[in-house]
């Protein structure tokens, strides 16, 4: 999601801080990866 904002494409590191939204958990980051990776390989077949 972060990358189909057109600025943040092009920010230095930590400079997209002011993109964020919510905070999260590292579990919920790795759940989140987890869930979209699975999404993706599925659509794959």
């Amino acid at each position: 999601m972060e990358h189909e904002i057109e600025p943040l494409k092009y920010e230095g590191a930590g400079q997209s801080v002011a993109w964020c939204n919510e905070l999260s958990t590292g579990a919920q980051v790795i759940a989140r990866l987890v869930a979209e990776t699975r999404e993706a390989l599925h659509t794959l077949g």
